[in-house]
Formats: C-alpha cells, structure tokens, sequence
C-alpha cells in the first residue's frame, strides 16, 4: 500500500490511548503500520462523552448515521434552555422571535461558507420539501432538459414527474460521468424516453441533479465540476442533493461549489430537530423559482405550469373576491409558505455549539472517518474457510485519498461460504437480536442498488411482480440480491461500535453455508414418481417407530366462536400426488397419527344463525379455495382441510410461472404481472370411467391414467376459446370423495363411491402442454408453465413464517369480515367486493373490525374446528385489480385503505396498509408436527 493511502498527518499512533480496542490495534500497527495510520484521527475522549451524553441508548450499538444523526442529553438540555428563556410567539406576531429566526438562517448560511449577500435560505419541513419546492416552482419548458445521477434519492428522481409535465426530455448518467456535461457531452446520457438525449434549445432552462454523497454507498461526486456545468453551452442549473453530505463537518462549501440550489436536513446533522430542513438558493438562480406574475397581479402569480399556489405570507397585496394576487418579491417570503417552524429553527445555533464543544470540525470529521475505515478494514479481511470473502463493499474505500472520495458509510452485500447470496433480511434480523441499528434494502435509493447491483429495469418489474415491495426483508430473488447492508457512523461512533459489529459477522455469519433450496416443476399426473414416494415412504415406515401427537400447550387467551358451514376434516389418505422435492412427504409417524385422527366432525351442520351476532360469534357465509395463485376462486360449500398443511385442501397449490431471460428459468408470476389471471375462474366436475393423458412419464412417454381420477377442475375465462379441464389424481379424488366434498355448482353433485360418468376421449396432447396453450390464450403471452406454489422458485431464501403476512404465512387460512367490508367500503366511499380480498372464509360479524382485535394466539372455533389467530394480513396492489375489468385502472382501494388505516380507522395494525386475519388450525389435533405452506 503506498503512501498514497494514508491520510495527512497519519504519521503516528501520538495519542491513541483510551480504551482497550485501541490498545488492540495499537499492538497490531506494529505488523501493518500503513493500514493502522488512519487512526490517528480517533478522538478517544469521545468514548467517555457517549457514555455519559448518550445513555438513553440503552447499551443499543447504533449504525445509522446516515439514516439521522443522535442527539445527546446536553443538546436537548440547550434546546430546552433556549426554549424557556423567552415567550416565542410566531414570527408573524412576535419580532422577537423573527429575529431568532433570521439568526439561525444566518448561522447555517456560515456553517456552510456563504452568506446572505449571496445566497437566500428557505427553511423547509426537510430535504424531501425543499426538492419538491424546486420542482414546482423550476421554470420548466418543453425544450428544457433533466438529468439526475443515477445514485439518487428517490425523493430527488421525484423531480422527474414536473420536467415530464413540462414535456421536458428527462435522463440519467452515472456519478462519473457527471464532468462529460461540462463539456457538452450528452452521449452518456440515458433518456427516459429511450431516444437520444436533445442537444439543441441550448437556451433553455436545463437542471441537473447531483448528489453530493450517496446515502446509499457514502460515495462522492466530483463537486469540482459545478464550475463547469453552470458554464457550459447548455448553462445547466445545478440543484445539489446534500442532505448526506452535509452530516460531515466542513465537507460542504458552498463558497467553492456555486450550486445554485442546495437541500439538506438538520435531523441528519445534528439528530434533534426533526421536522426542519432548508433549501438554499444562489441569488443569481433565484429567477428560476419566483413566479412570473405581471405588475398588478390581474391573474395572480403564475409559474410554468401556469397559477401558482399561494399561502400566508406570501403574497404583497390580495383580493379574496376577484384574481387579483401579488406575490412577495423575496424569494425566502414566497417560498416559506405558511408559519416557518420557528421553534425548531430557533434551537439551531443551541445544537451546533453543543458539537462545537466536542472539537473543531476538522477533528469530529477525521474521527468519524477514522472509525469508518478501520470498520472497513476488518470487514474486507472476513473470508470464509472456502476462500470465499463474506462481504463485498461497494464504494470508494479501497481509492487512493479515500478520506475525499469517500463519507463515513459502508454498504455491502453478503454471501455464505458457497458463494450463494445471503439476504439482507437475515443480517438485520440477527443484529436486531444484539441491539444493533442498522438499515437494509435499497435505502430509497433505486438507481444506485440497480448500479451496484447490476440489475435492470426487467429485474425491478419482476421482483415487484413476485411480492416485493420498497421496505420490506425479501433480500435475494431468482439468487440476485435485491437490497444490501447498510452501517454508518456519525460524531459519537466509537470503535466500540465496531468491534459489537464485527462480533456479529465473525459469530453468525462467517462460514455459514446457505440453506438448501430447491426449484423442481409440479407433475399434475406424474404417477409413476408418485409411486416411487410412496415405496419410499412404505420402507421408511418398516423401521420407523411410531409416535402420537403431543399435546397442545395450554393457552391463556379466551376461546373465540364462529359458526361454520360444514367445514371438515381430510380422510387420513396420501393426500397430494406430483409431490415436488421442495415438498415434503408425509413421514411414517404423520401417517399413524393421522390414522389416529381419521375424519373429524365430517357432518357439521349449520348453527343457528341467530346466535352469529352474540358477541364475536360469526356466521361463514361463504368459503373460497384458490387452486392456482392469482387466479379466481373456487366457490365451495363443503370441504376438507389437508392436515399435511392445515390449509384448505388444493388451496394455493399451483402457480403459474413465466420464462425469465435468456436462461429461461421459470418464475412465479401474479395478477400484479399479469392482471387478467384474475378472470380466470375456477369450478368442480365429478368425472366417472374418466381417461386422459398426463404429463410426460420419467422415460418420457405420456402417463395415461384411465378410471383413476375421479374430479377435474375446470378453468374458464374470458379470452379463452374453450374450457380447460385438469383432472385430479387419484389420492386427491379420493380425499374429496371421502369428505363428501361439495363445490358450488358441481356437476353431478356430491361424490360418491361408485364411479358412473361416462369414459372421456383422451386427447390428443398432454394435460402440461394443454395447460400452458391454454393460459398462453388467456394471458397472451408465451413461454408459461403450471408449478408447485411450494417450489422457491429461486428465491434463494429460505420459507419463513412471518405472522401477518399472507404471501409467508404457512399453514392458514384468510378470513374477512363481510361487516368489515362494508363498513370500509362506507368509509372510504367506494365499494369493497370480497372478491378484491381474496379470502378463505367470508364471515358474517354484527360488529365490525372486530376481528382486527384478536390477539395473535386467541383460540377460535370454527364449528368443532379449533384455530388460532395467527396476524393480520398485510395488503399490496392486487386488491386494485378488478376482475371483472383487470386491466382497467380505477380508485386505488389499496391507497384507500392505507389513507385509512394511517388515521387511525379500517381496523388498522400490523406493518402496512391490513385487511382480514390470518387463521391456523391446531395442526396437533389435525395430527401434523410442522408442516409449511407458502402463499
């Protein structure tokens, strides 16, 4: 490593005592002096102040610097004192208090090298305002041209909506290449519209937007290139995203970069207040954002998307009856709409001497940098006995004068000893566990996860398509990490921090090896694999001993009643055939329990409807079982539960999937992908002497079953030409016979035991190749397939059970409340049909929301069924599509709910917009250990 490398004035270790961390590394800079250099810049006595300053922490370690700055007890002492020194009235009011105002204004104007002569300042809500305030007011045309960095907030990319309103031509371009638009280079541009980039109308008002420190990796632009951008022919106005930046002391000078628009917040500086930040704007660039309104104000102030919004302050001179508006000439008073929140403001100057006291802004700034990389260092040494490095860290760590390159954050990406990615999910669950902050996923950052992580526009589509949504812990998909580790470090990290950190990584993470997951096609009639299970099993159970259920564990919670309509038991059968090798088979203890329990209360009539309003009593009024996911329902009125899941039988068992790439590698697909599979409808026929072809056999021949399946499903819809019948197999038609199962509209009506229908043609292609013409038809699309919902389909996680969240949830069933829907549906001023929810069990309440009440664990009885309330379920976009009209967009029931919910209303809990609650059945009683289900 060359000298290059070491920071200036890391010449020694003078200084470094304090703590036994640095006593440590102190013995280790003796064989790596060069690596040890940076610390240095470690201020010890910071060790001490945390503890005493930051005990509120309550021993937690915390990693989010870049997600908000901490506060000290002595800040929030200071803000208090000035708070209670005087009587603050609002600003309007109280001269008094516009002077503290100004005062502050005037303080963060110094803080970051200018002054009020040549820059104005707007205090805002927060970065996230100040963007929106430039985007509303930027003095758009149609020959304008927008360009943002492709590591941007989501809040910045924001922006793009007004310069498309504008019809403005809108593009990206790396962080790199930022310096080619000084000089007029537009090659690297990549338009939105995909068409090149605009070079003419160089006359137009142009903005780009910079982000000055990537919230995402902590890399830093160039900011020398302002100069250029602002000069070249296409005189590009520069709107600089420093909200990160600005969290290190003296990194921002805004007297060496003329941006002409600046947004940062203050809770990322100095921890309290939140709720404030500012935008600040150069004088000269200040024409862009004031509006165009003619002397006398006839019409009101106009903006480039003609009137201008106006609030309390703002305006000069108004009339309430005509449009006659005149807008304040200062900048600062248009744009500071409303009362500033002038006791937020007023604090600044109390907190920004409260870091002073700490140091000067160089020491806090080469101390936060000091633990930053030596966190990096230890973290790039982490191999696995594979040979295999555990993280890989994005960024500039690594670059020559990383300390300019590169702000106090380490993103990265982590695999297991195999190489397979490790998601995002599992690292901040396991440093929950140990009081660790940290932050994961793609930390609204779109651009930069697609950049680092080499994903494309397809791939975000996709993921979206298979469930997942910003915020959430489904870090890998089809193997390919969707989100990184985040940790970042700020005035009062420690390498204490550090070390609590690296113990976690060397403790669970390092030579951990990726839980096995497997992909494998379902067999619909496969019953020659099906036989080999069963041998298998057969043999197992030779030597197996057998084993009883063990009791269920007394609960506390009081027992819940809800009437059923003939909801029953499966028969103690081999319930499934095309069984994949992500399912697994039912052991030989499962099968003698379940003999055990043959059919249990298999004639359960209905209760007496009157008792359904007393108390949390409920009456099913109609029950739902979903054989292929997305897809509409099959309306039953009598069926059976699959003790190997707990789920209604056939419920969810199949998915369609869809041809990813080039690899052709089969991914599940939903209505979110494909909106029309939610016309596809779903009925019951009882077959008699049926004979059809099945799937391909192991050698390759067509299986034919002939007298062994007893029930087809029949799907229809729409787009189709003709019906699609798929019969069951033989185990799956036996277990409906036996339950004397019952479908809404089922030809030949309940099963019995004798088979008299009459013998079907076979036809002339296999049920898989049938199948997947078929849905081709209806979805008009090519290269689909019918799968096992159960395969991982290439997640690279393993299946958890997550409580409330129905697409995880294994073993439950949906219930909603037909009350709930109602009164949603009053409240919201749309209609609700059930059938936009999806559930399992359509249960009629007197009251409503009373089922959002349940504790999880509350015990239920669903006729002589025992359940228990497993969550809520956590609502996405497929409640917005309606099935009678998929692909028509209308009033979001979604945005309805969540608007809702976040006041308080619609039954609300839970992590997202809910609806319904999840039920799973004692699965002891229904003689199973603990078998999973997913969604």
């Amino acid at each position: 490593m060359g000298s290059t490398f070491l920071p200036p004035e890391c010449t020694s270790m003078t200084g470094m005592t304090g703590t036994s961390a640095v006593a440590r590394i102190q013995r280790l800079a003796q064989a790596e002096p060069e690596e040890m250099a940076h610390l240095s810049w470690y201020a010890p006595h910071v060790e001490g102040y945390t503890e005493e300053q930051l005990s509120h922490l309550n021993g937690a370690c915390y990693l989010d610097y870049a997600g908000a700055a901490l506060f000290s007890k002595a800040q929030i002492e200071a803000a208090s004192k000035t708070l209670l020194s005087a009587c603050m009235a609002n600003p309007h009011t109280s001269p008094e208090t516009a002077a503290l105002v100004t005062q502050a204004r005037n303080l963060v104007l110094n803080m970051f090298g200018v002054s009020s002569d040549t820059h104005s300042l707007i205090f805002t809500s927060g970065a996230t305002q100040a963007l929106q305030l430039v985007g509303e007011n930027f003095a758009w045309s149609s020959d304008s041209k927008f360009v943002y960095t492709t590591d941007c907030h989501t809040s910045a990319v924001g922006l793009r909506q007004y310069a498309l309103r504008a019809k403005a031509a809108a593009g990206t371009i790396s962080m790199e290449d930022v310096p080619r638009l000084a000089d007029d280079d537009l090659q690297r541009v990549s338009n939105l519209e995909a068409k090149p980039f605009p070079a003419e109308s160089r006359s137009a008002n142009n903005l780009m937007i910079l982000t000055a420190e990537s919230n995402m990796s902590g890399a830093r632009s160039d900011l020398s290139c302002v100069h250029g951008l602002r000069k070249s022919s296409h005189r590009w106005r520069v709107l600089l995203d420093a909200a990160k930046l600005a969290c290190s002391p003296g990194s921002l000078d805004l007297s060496a970069c003329p941006a002409d628009f600046t947004v940062l917040s203050f809770y990322k500086i100095f921890g309290y207040p939140t709720g404030l930040g500012a935008l600040i704007v150069r004088h000269d660039a200040s024409t862009m954002l004031t509006p165009n309104s003619i002397f006398g104000g006839a019409d009101g102030p106009q903006g480039a998307f003609g009137p201008s919004y106006f609030a309390g302050g703002t305006v000069s001179s108004i009339s309430g009856t005509s449009g006659f508006a005149v807008a304040r000439p200062g900048l600062t008073e248009w744009l500071e709409r409303g009362t500033t929140n002038f006791l937020a403001a007023a604090v600044l100057p109390s907190q920004w001497r409260c870091l002073e006291a700490l140091g000067s802004e160089t020491l806090r700034r080469r101390h936060v940098q000091a633990v930053c990389h030596e966190a990096y260092l230890r973290m790039r040494r982490l191999q696995h006995k594979s040979g295999q490095r555990l993280c890989t860290i994005l960024g500039h760590h690594h670059e020559k004068e990383w300390w300019l390159k590169q702000g106090p954050t380490i993103a990265c990406t982590m695999e297991y000893a195999d190489g397979s990615p490790l998601p995002y999910g599992v690292v901040a669950q396991k440093a929950k566990a140990r009081g660790i902050i940290l932050r994961t996923g793609c930390l609204c950052n779109a651009g930069g996860c697609m950049q680092n992580l080499n994903l494309v526009d397809q791939d975000v589509r996709d993921f979206f398509a298979t469930g997942k949504v910003c915020g959430d812990d489904l870090g890998v998909i089809d193997g390919k990490h969707t989100g990184v580790v985040r940790i970042s470090f700020g005035t009062y990290s420690t390498l204490k921090d550090v070390d609590r950190w690296m113990q976690l990584l060397e403790e669970e993470f390092l030579d951990q090896v990726a839980p096995i997951a497997d992909s494998s096609e379902c067999a619909i009639c496969d019953l020659k694999a099906q036989a080999k299970r069963e041998l298998r099993a057969k043999a197992a159970a030779a030597v197996a001993p057998v084993t009883a259920a063990a009791p269920m564990a007394p609960r506390e919670p009081e027992k819940l009643q809800i009437h059923s309509s003939e909801l029953i038991l499966a028969a103690a059968t081999p319930l499934k055939e095309g069984v994949s090798a992500a399912r697994t088979p039912p052991s030989p203890q499962l099968a003698k329990v379940l003999q055990v329990h043959p059919t249990l209360n298999s004639n359960l009539s209905l209760s007496d409807p009157a008792q359904a309003n007393a108390g949390d009593d409920g009456l099913v009024v109609a029950m739902k079982v979903y054989p292929v996911k997305g897809c509409g329902a099959l309306n039953v009125k009598r069926w059976p539960l699959d003790p190997s899941t707990g789920a209604l039988f056939l419920d969810r068992r199949w998915c369609l999937a869809a041809a990813s790439g080039s690899s052709q590698r089969y991914r599940p697909i939903s209505t979110k992908q494909a909106p029309l599979l939610a016309q596809v409808q779903f009925s019951l026929r009882r077959r008699g002497a049926a004979a059809c072809k099945g799937l391909q056999g192991e050698t390759g021949s067509a299986c034919t079953i002939s007298d062994l399946a007893s029930y087809a499903l029949v799907l229809s819809a729409p787009g189709a030409s003709r019906e699609l019948e798929i019969p069951l197999s033989q185990q799956d038609g036996e277990v409906l016979r036996d339950s004397k199962a019952e479908a809404v509209g089922m030809e030949g009506g309940p099963a019995e035991d004798s088979n008299d229908g009459q013998e079907a043609a076979p036809g002339s292609e296999t049920i898989a190749e049938e199948v997947t013409k078929w849905f081709e038809e209806v979805l008009a699309r090519p290269s689909l397939r019918l799968i096992d919902a159960e395969a991982p389909a290439g997640t690279g996680e393993p299946r958890t059970a997550k409580a409330g969240h129905f697409a995880n949830a294994p073993s439950t069933l949906l219930l909603v409340s037909t009350a709930s829907l109602k009164e949603f549906g009053r409240q919201c001023g749309l209609e609700a049909p059930s059938e936009r929810f999806r559930a399992n069990l359509e249960v009629d309440f007197h009251v409503p929301w009373v089922e959002a009440e349940w504790p999880v664990g509350s015990r239920l009885q669903v006729g002589d069924t025992e359940f228990e309330a497993a969550g809520r379920c956590i609502r996405c976009q497929a409640v917005d599509i309606n099935p009678e009209n998929p692909t028509t967009a209308g009033p979001s029931l979604l945005a309805a709910l969540a608007t809702a919910q976040a006041q308080g209303g619609a039954g609300g809990g839970g992590k997202g917009p809910t609806f319904g609650t999840l039920l799973r059945p004692n699965l002891e009683r229904l003689g199973s250990g603990d078998p999973e289900r997913p969604d």
